[in-house]
Protein backbone atom coordinates (compact mmCIF):
# COMPACT_ATOMS: atom_id res chain seq x y z
CA UNK A 1 0.00 0.00 0.00
CA UNK A 2 1.39 3.36 -1.01
CA UNK A 3 1.67 6.06 1.60
CA UNK A 4 -0.43 9.11 0.87
CA UNK A 5 1.55 12.34 0.86
CA UNK A 6 1.05 14.41 3.99
CA UNK A 7 -1.34 17.30 3.61
CA UNK A 8 -0.66 20.71 5.11
CA UNK A 9 -3.36 19.91 7.67
CA UNK A 10 -1.51 16.71 8.67
CA UNK A 11 1.75 18.61 9.05
CA UNK A 12 0.07 21.38 11.07
CA UNK A 13 -1.66 18.84 13.35
CA UNK A 14 1.62 16.99 14.00
CA UNK A 15 3.35 20.28 14.83
CA UNK A 16 0.51 21.25 17.18
CA UNK A 17 0.76 17.88 18.96
CA UNK A 18 4.52 18.29 19.25
CA UNK A 19 4.06 21.81 20.69
CA UNK A 20 1.48 20.58 23.23
CA UNK A 21 3.85 17.82 24.30
CA UNK A 22 6.62 20.40 24.82
CA UNK A 23 4.30 22.67 26.83
CA UNK A 24 3.35 19.68 29.00
CA UNK A 25 7.06 18.88 29.55
CA UNK A 26 7.79 22.50 30.55
CA UNK A 27 4.82 22.48 32.93
CA UNK A 28 6.13 19.25 34.49
CA UNK A 29 9.44 21.00 35.18
CA UNK A 30 7.56 23.95 36.72
CA UNK A 31 5.46 21.54 38.84
CA UNK A 32 8.59 19.79 40.11
CA UNK A 33 10.15 23.14 41.03
CA UNK A 34 6.95 24.17 42.83
CA UNK A 35 6.89 20.90 44.80
CA UNK A 36 10.53 21.37 45.87
CA UNK A 37 9.71 24.96 46.85
CA UNK A 38 6.81 23.79 49.04
CA UNK A 39 9.09 21.10 50.55
CA UNK A 40 11.50 23.89 51.51
CA UNK A 41 8.66 25.77 53.23
CA UNK A 42 7.41 22.79 55.24
CA UNK A 43 10.93 21.71 56.24
CA UNK A 44 11.81 25.24 57.36
CA UNK A 45 14.48 25.93 54.71
CA UNK A 46 12.21 28.79 53.61
CA UNK A 47 10.93 30.91 56.46
CA UNK A 48 7.25 30.61 57.37
CA UNK A 49 5.18 33.74 56.69
CA UNK A 50 4.09 35.98 59.56
CA UNK A 51 0.51 36.31 58.22
CA UNK A 52 -0.38 32.65 58.79
CA UNK A 53 -4.11 33.30 59.21
CA UNK A 54 -4.29 35.38 56.04
CA UNK A 55 -2.38 32.80 53.96
CA UNK A 56 -4.59 29.99 55.28
CA UNK A 57 -7.66 31.98 54.25
CA UNK A 58 -6.24 32.58 50.76
CA UNK A 59 -5.50 28.88 50.33
CA UNK A 60 -8.94 27.97 51.66
CA UNK A 61 -10.62 30.32 49.14
CA UNK A 62 -8.54 28.74 46.38
CA UNK A 63 -9.73 25.28 47.48
CA UNK A 64 -13.38 26.32 47.55
CA UNK A 65 -13.29 28.18 44.21
CA UNK A 66 -11.53 25.28 42.49
CA UNK A 67 -13.40 22.36 44.08
CA UNK A 68 -10.13 21.03 45.51
CA UNK A 69 -10.17 17.50 46.82
CA UNK A 70 -8.38 17.36 50.16
CA UNK A 71 -7.53 13.98 51.63
CA UNK A 72 -4.95 12.12 53.67
CA UNK A 73 -4.05 10.00 50.62
CA UNK A 74 -3.33 13.12 48.53
CA UNK A 75 -1.10 14.45 51.30
CA UNK A 76 0.66 11.07 51.56
CA UNK A 77 1.36 11.22 47.82
CA UNK A 78 3.46 14.36 48.43
CA UNK A 79 5.91 12.20 50.41
CA UNK A 80 5.64 8.88 48.55
CA UNK A 81 5.46 10.32 45.04
CA UNK A 82 2.84 7.76 44.08
CA UNK A 83 -0.81 6.82 44.44
CA UNK A 84 -1.91 4.80 47.47
CA UNK A 85 -2.50 1.64 45.45
CA UNK A 86 1.19 1.68 44.44
CA UNK A 87 2.37 2.02 48.07
CA UNK A 88 3.15 -0.65 50.61
CA UNK A 89 1.43 -0.39 53.97
CA UNK A 90 4.81 0.58 55.42
CA UNK A 91 5.17 3.48 52.96
CA UNK A 92 1.65 4.70 53.77
CA UNK A 93 2.28 4.51 57.52
CA UNK A 94 5.56 6.41 57.18
CA UNK A 95 3.95 9.10 55.00
CA UNK A 96 1.00 9.38 57.42
CA UNK A 97 3.34 10.10 60.30
CA UNK A 98 5.06 12.83 58.25
CA UNK A 99 1.70 14.39 57.34
CA UNK A 100 0.40 14.20 60.90
CA UNK A 101 3.50 15.94 62.29
CA UNK A 102 2.83 18.99 60.10
CA UNK A 103 0.93 22.07 61.19
CA UNK A 104 -2.30 23.01 59.42
CA UNK A 105 -0.67 25.55 57.09
CA UNK A 106 1.93 23.03 55.93
CA UNK A 107 -0.81 20.46 55.28
CA UNK A 108 -2.71 23.12 53.34
CA UNK A 109 0.39 23.90 51.24
CA UNK A 110 0.76 20.20 50.39
CA UNK A 111 -2.92 20.10 49.42
CA UNK A 112 -2.41 23.29 47.37
CA UNK A 113 0.40 21.52 45.49
CA UNK A 114 -1.95 18.63 44.71
CA UNK A 115 -4.78 20.95 43.65
CA UNK A 116 -2.44 22.86 41.31
CA UNK A 117 -1.19 19.63 39.75
CA UNK A 118 -4.78 18.60 39.07
CA UNK A 119 -6.15 21.74 37.44
CA UNK A 120 -5.60 20.16 34.02
CA UNK A 121 -3.60 21.03 30.93
CA UNK A 122 -2.78 24.72 30.56
CA UNK A 123 -3.61 24.51 26.84
CA UNK A 124 -6.87 23.68 25.09
CA UNK A 125 -7.57 21.23 22.24
CA UNK A 126 -6.32 23.76 19.67
CA UNK A 127 -3.00 24.28 21.45
CA UNK A 128 -3.88 27.79 22.68
CA UNK A 129 -3.66 28.72 26.33
CA UNK A 130 -6.60 27.70 28.51
CA UNK A 131 -7.02 31.10 30.18
CA UNK A 132 -9.31 29.78 32.90
CA UNK A 133 -6.80 27.19 34.09
CA UNK A 134 -3.89 29.61 33.72
CA UNK A 135 -5.71 32.14 35.93
CA UNK A 136 -6.31 29.48 38.59
CA UNK A 137 -2.62 28.59 38.58
CA UNK A 138 -1.61 32.26 38.79
CA UNK A 139 -3.84 32.73 41.86
CA UNK A 140 -2.17 29.77 43.55
CA UNK A 141 1.32 30.99 42.64
CA UNK A 142 0.37 34.41 44.05
CA UNK A 143 0.06 32.66 47.42
CA UNK A 144 3.54 31.15 47.00
CA UNK A 145 5.04 34.57 46.17
CA UNK A 146 4.51 35.45 49.85
CA UNK A 147 7.31 32.94 50.52
CA UNK A 148 9.55 34.41 47.83
CA UNK A 149 8.46 32.35 44.81
CA UNK A 150 9.49 33.88 41.49
CA UNK A 151 9.00 32.68 37.94
CA UNK A 152 11.70 32.16 35.40
CA UNK A 153 11.02 34.00 32.14
CA UNK A 154 9.84 30.93 30.22
CA UNK A 155 7.52 29.88 33.06
CA UNK A 156 5.95 33.35 33.12
CA UNK A 157 5.29 33.08 29.37
CA UNK A 158 3.62 29.69 29.88
CA UNK A 159 1.21 31.20 32.39
CA UNK A 160 0.48 34.46 30.58
CA UNK A 161 -0.03 32.80 27.19
CA UNK A 162 2.85 34.51 25.35
CA UNK A 163 5.02 31.37 25.00
CA UNK A 164 5.93 30.69 21.35
CA UNK A 165 4.71 27.08 21.66
CA UNK A 166 1.08 28.20 21.99
CA UNK A 167 -1.02 28.14 18.83
CA UNK A 168 -1.60 31.59 17.39
CA UNK A 169 -5.21 32.71 17.46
Amino acid sequence: SEKKPETEADIARKQKDKDKKQIRALMNVLNDRKKRFIECIITGKIEQVKEVQQVQEEIWHFFVQNCAYISQSNMRRFFTGKADYDCTQEEKTEADSKVNELNVLSQMLISLNYAMDNIGDIYDYSGSINSDRAEKLKKAYDILTRYGWTFEDEEQKLLDGTHELYAKE
